[in-house]
């Protein structure tokens, strides 16, 4: 069990106490004693050693870790494992979240607006000191590339675990950095280098440079602040949305264009750079899934490069850290033409990435303990030669957001959740050797699975900060097996809540589309594929069976009864008898029925289906796992009971499979019979009311009352979880009424302008 320090009361920073960690939390502590890496002489030595080495040269003994979820738990466990005790920060908006309990100490800095919290530098400050840290690690985003907040921990002899300050300004500043990088030899984009100060030079750019352009924030990362424009009309919107949004976001509201590369990949180079002048670059990672600018799903190594190309931009990262002294982890992002493997310098992250754990994965190096290791003085004991790939690994960023509307962040309490574990797939192949302890070291389990999260069930999802709810990470022997794991693992990933939506069914759908698999993907794959957004998956015929199979299984169980109808609602009806054979397995007769539930006249013995599918429990309560076995192959298909008592006779569930999601009903064949009397209603009239498509500040409101509007006109800004979302009339009309103001913050489907 971890041990919390209690410590006094400060004057104005409160310290939250535990005395008792959750399970999950002791599986941690248990996994962070005894298998650290000792760097002697390579890192193909691993997990020996039980304390920090050199630690008295720097003397870091407690580290501060100024972030919140996922990332503060992955740090921490770092820290853990060589031996440092670690303190959390928190905003009250998170005084119950995981990552409060998993610190030896827990700080609460300010209320719940980050600007207020984890952007408060003094509140940071402060809580470092009174807590006796002596190193302060930012994780990524907030603090993590701010110049002003490692200059300020300086000051304060306190160590920064991260590059220096001359860097982190450098390279933040993405006009500087250009300039940097071409300094260094870097292929660079063509474009302005230099800061755009309004919309009219914006177009004199544009027009200069040629559309399609990027507009981008100066002081940007992770997708904010960022927009392509393909006209002039576009390019001011752009512009006026970027500046709001990087201002909001990074208190920068400086602004960049440049040429927007058609059919570009985005393929990024990891490197690690000590105190003494040694740096080496990491197999790359392909990160070209996108939506809005932001990266969903990452994989390692790129289907894409080859030996060489991988070797030129690698050698250009590493040239370009040393031109700016760089120290620490970092990341050199560029853009890729998917036709010649041309390449161009994107931007230098100083900082940690969200995706390292498939860097770590195919290299079996932990980059969170090196940073450590390296803000501690010690020299890099691996050599370039030292770093080979083995295998593939996939990370599906799991966020709350609805894929249905536009990605649109989504927000609620967690009623259930449960992880994949992939116990019904083979485990990872001895032919591995040590590279399996090393995988055991990175959190991995012994089949493949990595779930780097920062929630569990009964907490809430809030509407301050960025929707990830985890990084869902598999391992495989080669790309096939990786993707393989990943779609298992999706299938079984269980996140449920009220009004609570996540994008794992988008993300199966994305790895199970033909374009990722064969690896020919761009960075528009998104929207080349989901043109009007994505509205769910079509299961092929053999789907539909299994879904019905598991539903059936479960209805079975309660009811008893043996001859059972299966009306599937997926936007179309169908409807299927299904007899039991016997307890753990269903025979099939897939003969669609009219609406009176009869079988067609003309449907005959041949008709009946041979099929047999394997069904067994996985796992109970308010979501059932089953597994599904047939033809030798295996799935997991999630089913949830929809309300009222499991013995009524007809029975409601909510089948999530295969990327696909949609409800069933079930009941004996003779009640639905009776369906012939049942009267069927028409769908309800669109309606003429703007709402809220989740929690969110208003931002702007650009109509009153008796304008007239045109259908798709903006009406209103909202903001949510870091991301400014511009929302249009439904209709064309007189605004009959506005029911809110800028600055007010809106709960989801809460009215903002009617129309009439």
């Amino acid at each position: 069990m971890l041990r919390f320090e209690h410590i006094r009361h400060l004057s104005t920073i409160h310290v939250l106490e535990r005395s008792k960690l959750s399970c999950k939390l002791e599986k941690y502590a248990e996994n962070a004693v005894g298998k650290v890496p000792v760097l002697i002489g390579s890192f193909t030595r691993h997990f020996t050693s039980k304390s920090f080495t050199n630690v008295s040269k720097r003397n870091i003994s407690k580290v501060l870790v100024a972030n919140r979820g996922e990332i503060a738990i992955r740090i921490m466990r770092a820290a853990k494992q060589l031996g440092l005790r670690t303190v959390a920060v928190f905003s009250t908006a998170d005084r119950n979240a995981v990552h409060t309990r998993f610190a030896d100490q827990a700080v609460c800095i300010g209320p719940p607006p980050s600007t207020q919290s984890y952007l408060n530098i003094h509140s940071i400050l402060k809580a470092a000191k009174e807590t006796g840290a002596d190193a302060v690690h930012p994780g990524y985003g907030f603090l993590s590339e701010h110049v002003d907040f490692a200059e300020a921990l300086e000051k304060e002899g306190i160590k920064f675990v991260g590059p220096n300050t001359k860097a982190i300004r450098a390279m933040g500043d993405k006009i500087e950095s250009k300039r940097i990088a071409k300094k260094a030899g870097v292929y660079i984009i063509d474009g302005y280098i230099g800061e755009i100060n309004s919309d009219r030079q914006a177009s004199e750019v544009a027009k200069e440079i040629g559309f399609p352009v990027m507009v981008k924030a100066s002081a940007g990362g992770g997708g904010k602040g960022m927009r392509v424009a393909s006209n002039e009309k576009e390019l001011i919107e752009a512009f006026r949305i970027c500046k709001s949004e990087a201002e909001s976001a990074f208190g920068d509201s400086r602004l960049l264009i440049e040429k927007y590369i058609v059919k570009p990949r985005h393929i990024e180079i990891q490197i690690l750079a000590d105190e003494h002048g040694n740096v080496v670059y990491f197999p790359e990672r392909e990160c070209s899934v996108q939506r809005r600018n932001q990266k969903v799903i990452e994989e390692a190594p790129s289907p894409l490069l080859d030996p060489i190309t991988r070797q030129k931009m690698g050698e250009q990262a590493v040239a370009l850290a040393k031109e700016v002294g760089y120290t620490s982890a970092g990341t050199v992002e560029y853009l890729v033409s998917g036709l010649d493997k041309s390449f161009h310098f994107l931007e230098m992250n100083t900082r940690l990435q969200v995706e390292h754990p498939i860097t770590e994965a195919i290299t079996g190096i932990d980059l969170a303990q090196s940073m450590f290791r390296i803000a501690a003085g010690e020299r890099l004991h691996i050599k370039q030669e030292d770093i080979s790939i083995v295998g593939s690994a996939i990370e599906c960023r799991i966020y709350a957001e609805n894929p249905y509307n536009n990605f649109l962040p989504s927000v609620g309490n967690i009623r259930c959740y449960k992880e994949p574990k992939l116990e019904h797939l083979k485990p990872l192949s001895p032919s591995l050797g040590n590279r399996l302890e090393r995988l055991e070291h990175l959190n991995f389990n012994s089949h493949g699975v990595r779930v780097d999260a920062g929630v569990e069930e009964g907490l809430d999802i809030p509407i301050f900060y960025d929707p990830l709810i985890s990084k869902l990470v598999t391992f495989g022997e080669d790309r096939t097996v990786a993707l393989h794991r990943m779609a298992n693992a999706l299938d079984e990933y269980v996140i449920d809540g009220d009004r609570l939506v996540h994008n794992v069914p988008f993300c199966r759908a994305v790895i199970s589309n033909p374009k990722f698999i064969s690896g020919d993907i761009t960075t528009n794959l998104i929207k080349e594929e989901w043109p009007d957004g994505f509205h769910g998956v079509s299961l092929s015929k053999d789907q539909s069976y299994q879904a019905m199979s598991a539903t059936a299984m479960l209805y079975f169980r309660d009811t008893g009864y043996t001859s059972t109808i299966v009306k599937v609602d997926n936007h179309q009806e169908q409807q299927f008898l299904v007899r039991r054979v016997n307890n753990n397995t269903l025979g099939f007769q897939p003969i669609p029925l009219d609406w009176n539930g009869a079988v067609p006249k003309n449907a005959t013995e041949e008709l009946v289906s041979n099929s047999y599918f394997k069904t067994s429990i996985l796992g109970g309560g308010r979501i059932e796992l089953i597994n599904i076995e047939t033809n030798n192959n295996l799935g997991v298909i999630q089913v949830k009971r929809l309300g009222n008592s499991r013995l009524d006779l007809v029975a409601s569930y909510t089948v999530t499979c295969f990327g696909a999601k949609f409800d069933v009903c079930l009941r004996p064949a003779y009640v639905a019979v009776l369906e012939k009397f049942m009267k069927r209603t028409d769908a309800a009239s669109q309606s003429k009311i703007l709402k809220a498509p989740m929690p969110g500040t208003v931002r702007s409101i650009n109509v009153k009352e008796k304008d007239s509007v045109s259908e798709g006109q903006e009406v209103a800004v909202l903001e949510a979880m870091k991301m400014q979302n511009v929302l249009r009339a439904p209709s064309s009309g007189i605004v009959k009424r506005v029911f809110c103001s800028q600055g007010e913050i809106l709960s989801l489907d809460q009215p903002l302008v009617e129309i009439e």
